[in-house]
Order: C-alpha cells, then structure tokens, then sequence
C-alpha cells in the first residue's frame, strides 16, 4: 500500500492524471464481480433538478445500466426526493452525509416504499444515542444500536428476499433519540454494481464540506470509494482555488480513490479566471477534469446555474 501511494502521489507531483483505481473498480463492477463506490461532493448543481433527476443519481443510472429504481435518499432534504420523515434536521456539526441527517425521538420513524434485495443504512453514532429499528414490510430486519462514540456515516447492510411489490422500509427511535442519515435501496446491486452516494446541498460552497466533516469527508473511511468527485464552486467563496486544494488535499488524507473535479458553469459569482485557477489545481494534483466552464461558459438561466 505504501508502494502504491507513493506512486500516486509521484504521478499527482508531476500532473499526471490517475484514474487506475477507478477504471479498475468499475470494470469489475460491470462484470458483476464487484462494486465501484462514487462518493460525490456539491452544491445546487447536484442537487437541483425541477425537470428529472439530480445528477449524481443520473450518473449512477447511467453507470449502473439502467438498473437502478431508488439509489440513496436522504432521512431528510429541502430538494432531492427523499424518504417521508417524523424527525428534525441535525444540526451542522454532525449533520451527516450531505447535512441532510435527521434525529428522530422515541416512537418516531422514517420511511420509504421500496422494492429490493437489500439496504444500507446510513446513521450517526453519538453518546447516548437510542436504537434504529429496520423494518421492510412485515419482516423486522434488525436494530442498530447508535450509542458510541461521536462518528458520522456508519454503515449497517440488511439483506432479505426480493419482493415483487414496493413496500414500506421503516427505520424508528427507540429507547433516546437516534440520527439517521439515509438509506440506499439495492436491487440487484448489493454485491456487484455501480453506487453514487451524494454528499450534495444546494447553496454550498467547497469551505463547507472542509467545516463540517460529517457533510462527506467521514463517510470515506465508510463507504471506500474508488472515485470522488468534488462538485462545487457554483456559490460564491472566499477564495475558490485555495479551497479546492484543501478540499483535494482533505480527500487524499482520507482515501486512495481518484479524483474528478467538476469545474463549474461560469455565473455571476464564478468567473473565468477562477475557472482556470481551479482547472490548475485539479491539474496539479493530478485529478480527472469535468470543465462545465469551458465547454458550456454562461448557461441561459436565471442565476447562472
């Protein structure tokens, strides 16, 4: 592992772009021999979408074939569909993966009608914290104890046999309060396959996900992704470039997934010249280049975005 490290940072130190981790993880995945994670990191770009869906699930649709219903949902979201809740929005220092977690009370639950073969279940672990009950249908599938130390986007995996209606997949409070983060509905994913989780929220900047680790930066040493995609830079910032090298340097200290950075449309408060600073960073560190300035400029909406 040392060895591998050191090549990949000998390769970023040059400005050669590494995409072997990724490239690797997802040929297996299409061969149904293994899953390639993509944790992906945005703002409003990510999350937004009046007219289909957002789109790092439309990614993970594509990458996946088509196979995909449901992906993750977040317990709780202003935008994004997500799952019907009885909880409040955790507060911003553990507010889990995206800041859309959700603490919900005593007898409170969560939900979502879905048809699959397995869940992961994404949840919080503090001092104190109460049970989760996991319920699909009328099968309890198993209770999570979220009582520990403070630790965002842990992952509980059930499993059960297919069904072949939707039904409801129900995660309740028992015992003191519980946050629960969200859920991914696998079918016939749970082994092999592609998986997006989205770390988005509209109206952020790059300087929030570095503020707040449990938006996304823990849920690496979680979920292992082969690819992480810094999405952001739509909103304004204090300082684009720099932000985006400590965003890319936070990345790498936590994980050996390649990296893609998606270079924003150009808008009021994304100009051309932080466009290029950006796309030099990326170059630098030897990241994948997704450039919406570039090959779309300004786009004809409202704001820009």
């Amino acid at each position: 592992r040392t060895t591998r490290t050191r090549a990949r940072q000998a390769r970023a130190d040059s400005g050669v772009t590494s995409i072997d981790r990724w490239l690797a993880a997802l040929a297996d995945a299409r061969a149904g021999s293994g899953v390639a994670d993509v944790v992906w990191f945005g703002d409003s770009i990510s999350e937004l979408d009046p007219s289909g869906v957002p789109i790092p699930w439309y990614v993970g649709r594509v990458l996946s074939g088509w196979t995909e219903s449901i992906q993750y949902r977040n317990a709780g979201a202003e935008f994004t569909p997500n799952m019907e809740t009885q909880g409040r929005i955790a507060s911003d220092d553990m507010a889990g993966l995206g800041g859309h977690s959700v603490v919900l009370g005593p007898g409170r639950c969560s939900c979502l009608s879905a048809l699959g073969e397995a869940v992961s279940v994404l949840w919080t672990s503090r001092p104190g914290g109460g049970q989760l009950a996991v319920s699909w249908g009328e099968e309890h599938l198993g209770t999570i104890d979220t009582d520990g130390n403070a630790g965002a986007s842990q992952v509980t995996v059930y499993r059960r046999p297919a069904g072949f209606l939707p039904e409801d997949l129900v995660i309740t409070a028992a015992r003191e309060p519980a946050t629960l983060e969200g859920v991914y509905v696998h079918d016939g994913n749970v082994d092999s396959g592609v998986r997006v989780w989205p770390a988005a929220r509209s109206g952020n900047t790059t300087q929030d996900f570095l503020d707040y680790p449990s938006w996304g930066l823990d849920a690496l040493a979680t979920l292992s992704p082969a690819l992480v995609v810094i999405a952001t830079g739509t909103n304004v910032a204090t300082d684009y470039p720099s932000e985006l090298d400590a965003m890319i340097t936070a990345v790498r200290s936590r994980t050996e997934a390649d990296i893609a950075v998606w270079v924003p449309f150009l808008n009021s408060s994304f100009t051309a010249e932080e466009a290029a600073a950006g796309r030099a960073v990326a170059d630098r560190h030897g990241c994948l280049v997704v450039d919406g300035a570039a090959t779309l400029g300004f786009v004809p909406t409202v704001d820009g975005a």
